[in-house]
């Protein structure tokens, strides 16, 4: 065995976020090392899971998708997510990393450490033990600036991503409520600084109805407050109907530039080689039986559904055409039947 490398004092503990999906028949686990981990990983097998060899010096791997029969991990910058099928093969791989881990003065933090299992029916599992380790079990996690809850819904995600808007419109209240500006340039602001918080990593959500009329209920909060009231006739003072809001903002609303924004993704990625993770991943095909009940919508569905509102016909080969398949993105965000 290679003697320790010598490493200065970890400045953060090892983090580990971990969760296991039944219904898709994996697990993530995400695991967040400290900034004096070494930067090259050499996959190490161990029966049907895989490890990582810490070593240095060096860069990520190209693939930083690791597929094997019970178990992937997923590196991204200093997070680690481990996804596994089962209980017996997360908790080989966690051992397998933590005694690396330790050979360069990582510990592992248990009040950091975060155990979920995604599943269809919600339900209080016990906590997960590896070894010493006792990692607490919980609904959802934040993971890389995004929500994952146990019953795998974005719609936790997007009240998140609501809820973060309304603090960076009060985080500009002043701003926002000055008389020196106009509503041109206030609304400027809105979508340069407001509206990328509420919509960011838009691009891969699946919204239903009820999604869709909390986006649009929150982003006409925020506008009426920057157009201000209309004074009737009479001399009386009402607030700004929906259509008049619409109106103002030309029908480019927050759910068209979200609509418009996957269309935009999903060109991108269709335009990708075969071999890129996110090609792969989109044209993958679910193994196994589904469950009973009716089956969760999936992102290409209601991307499919947009397209065929705008009357866009075989739409993978006019994705190919960059300037094209620009010119549908622009016609969906203010397209009228979106």
């Amino acid at each position: 065995m290679d003697p320790p490398l010598p490493c200065h004092p970890p400045s953060n503990w090892l983090k580990l976020f971990s969760s296991q999906t039944l219904s898709h028949m994996y697990t993530p686990t995400i695991l967040k090392f400290s900034n004096y981990l070494p930067t090259k990983m050499e996959q190490t097998e161990c029966s049907e899971t895989s490890a990582y060899k810490i070593q240095t010096p060096g860069n990520y791997p190209k693939e930083n998708i690791q597929r094997t029969k019970s178990t992937q991990i997923l590196p991204y910058a200093d997070d680690v997510a481990i996804m596994s099928r089962s209980k017996n093969a997360l908790k080989d791989t966690f051992s397998n990393i933590e005694k690396e881990a330790r050979r360069r003065g990582l510990l592992v933090n248990e009040n950091k450490t975060k155990y979920m299992q995604v599943e269809r029916a919600v339900h209080n599992d016990e906590h997960l033990c590896c070894g010493q380790h006792k990692f607490e079990h919980v609904k959802e996690i934040s993971y890389l600036g995004s929500q994952m809850n146990q019953t795998n819904s974005i719609s936790s995600e997007i009240q998140a991503r609501i809820f973060s808007g309304n603090r960076c419109y009060y985080a500009y209240g002043k701003l926002m409520k000055s008389r020196a500006l106009n509503g041109s340039s206030k609304l400027k602001i809105y979508k340069s600084l407001i509206r990328p918080v509420v919509t960011y990593g838009c691009e891969a959500w699946t919204l239903t109805n009820r999604d869709e009329q909390h986006l649009r209920i929150s982003e006409r909060r925020i506008l009426r407050k920057i157009f201000g009231p209309v004074q009737n006739k009479d001399g009386s003072w009402r607030i700004r109907m929906n259509y008049e809001l619409n109106e103002l903002m030309g029908n480019a609303d927050i759910v068209r530039f979200i609509k418009s924004k996957r269309i935009a993704w999903l060109g991108h990625v269709m335009r990708m080689d075969d071999k890129r993770t996110p090609k792969r991943i989109l044209e993958w095909k679910p193994i196994g039986t589904r469950t009973r009940g009716r089956p969760q919508k999936r992102g290409t569905a209601g991307i499919e559904e947009d397209l065929q509102i705008m009357g866009v016909r075989r739409w993978r080969k006019q994705c190919e055409e960059r300037a094209e398949w620009k010119k549908i993105t622009e016609k969906a965000k203010t397209h009228s039947g979106l």
